[in-house]
This record gives structure tokens, sequence and C-alpha cells, in this order.
């Protein structure tokens, strides 16, 4: 009897639900600039991606935005100034250090942009395995 009882108050649950419809216009937002970069602990060209946002249902590529002034600093002193490679693509070959907080400031459009983050420390590994799980048989 419990039972049935459970049964029938989740299927009035599940058929009796609220349902609100909201209504979001994505295809008339105005373009947001979007900034994306990487700095790692590897030597080679730390990258710096600079484009425009599209509308929800665009399947174009984003458009690159060239021109900016793109550099990163660290909490040792140092500025790095990035160079534009190809459109909207900004690269310094450098490598980042665990520990150390860098902030990249871009200056897009006449507008400044900044971020910081601090590299964390390696996780060191002591060991790693493979555990083989059957099912079914």
């Amino acid at each position: 009897m419990k039972k049935l009882i459970i049964l029938c108050s989740l299927a009035c649950l599940l058929f009796t639900s609220c349902k609100k419809i909201i209504e979001i216009d994505t295809n008339n937002a105005e373009p947001q600039l979007v900034i994306e970069g990487v700095i790692t602990n590897q030597i080679g060209d730390q990258v710096i991606k600079i484009s425009k946002s599209v509308s929800y249902d665009d399947q174009s590529i984003f458009p690159a935005v060239s021109g900016a002034a793109v550099s990163v600093s660290d909490s040792r002193g140092n500025t790095y100034n990035f160079t534009e490679n190809a459109a909207g693509v900004y690269a310094l070959r450098m490598r980042g250090v665990a520990g150390v907080t860098y902030t990249m400031k871009a200056v897009v459009e006449g507008k400044t942009y900044t971020a910081i983050s601090k590299m964390p420390t390696a996780v060191r590994l002591d060991s790693i395995g493979v555990v083989v799980n059957t099912f079914f048989n």
C-alpha cells in the first residue's frame, strides 16, 4: 500500500509540474569582446586571442580583433609585451613560473581590460595505476 501511495504521489508531481516560458532574444545581442589566454610552465609561445562574440545561431567563426596592445606583467616586476602574429592572435615566447602572479592588460578599441591570476604549483604524482572492471561477465 505504501508503494502505491508513493507511486501515485510521484505521478502527480510529474504530471502537474509548473512551467514558465522565458523569452530571450539571442539574435539581437550586441557583440561582446572575448579575451582568452593561457600561460604555461612550458617553454614556447604563450598565446592570447582576442575576438568578438557572434549571435547564438550564427555558424561563422568569431571575428578577430586586431590592433590591440597586450602585455603581461608578473609579481617579480617583469613586463612582457605580446605581438600580433595573426589577426587577433597575440603571442610571446616565454615560460611561466609556478607561484608567480600574472597580470594581463589589453587595450582594445580605447578600453583597458585587466585580469590577474596566480600560476599554481604542479601536483606531484606518487603513483598511477589502472583497475580493470568487467561488467556482465
